[in-house]
């Protein structure tokens, strides 16, 4: 189709009327971005504050670091029925299953994200029989022809080039969460039984 201007002069197509507009709008967001480019490069980093934090603590004296405690501290109170009651909330506690199972749910994951990093293929396969006859004009003969079986056998392979490297990113970050929910695995172990043994 062909548009007419205004003053009858001319026809300018539709396709090329809309690749100008097209062209104006890009050119418009290039000019914007450069000059936001612009703008940043004149901006200086903030000033020095001035202030020294001093050398030392007097709180962080002597204090140990790292401190974990013992795997079996409430055996310290030498009490059976303490322990057979930490015991039982070891096992029994809902909120500890739950932390396991979301250690189990992390490390397939890791195993999900792994994969990708390795070629993938497949296999399949296809049979197909068919069964013709044909018959005379005058229908008196019927023609009956041998079965045709038919055996498809189809291999396939493929493989992401991890280029930007966001398939071992998407593993590092995976091996991350399964530490991460070991660790929340121990934390709520640990709040189980200090509940327990304060209660």
């Amino acid at each position: 189709m062909f548009r007419v201007a205004p003053d009858n002069r001319y026809c300018v197509p539709d396709g090329w009327a809309r690749l100008a507009q097209t062209v104006r709008i890009v050119a418009a967001a290039s000019l914007m971005a450069i000059l936001q480019m612009g703008c940043a490069l004149f901006i200086s980093d903030p000033p020095e504050p001035g202030i020294e934090p001093p050398a030392k603590y007097r709180e962080a004296a002597g204090v140990p670091k790292g401190f974990t405690p013992e795997p079996d501290w409430w055996r310290a109170f030498r009490s059976a029925e303490l322990n057979a009651l930490v015991e039982r909330a070891r096992t029994g506690n809902y909120d500890i299953a739950a932390a396991v199972a979301r250690i189990e749910q992390a490390e397939s994951q890791m195993l999900v994200s792994f994969a990708q990093l390795l070629p993938a293929g497949g296999v399949s396969h296809r049979r197909a029989t068919m069964r013709s006859s044909a018959r005379a004009t005058d229908g008196s003969v019927d023609f009956k022809f041998p079965n045709v079986r038919n055996h498809r056998l189809g291999l396939s392979a493929s493989y992401e080039v991890d280029f930007w490297g966001k398939n071992s990113a998407l593993v590092l970050a995976a091996d991350r969460a399964a530490l991460a929910s070991e660790y929340n695995r121990d934390v709520v172990e640990l709040s189980v039984v200090a509940t327990l043994v304060n209660t």
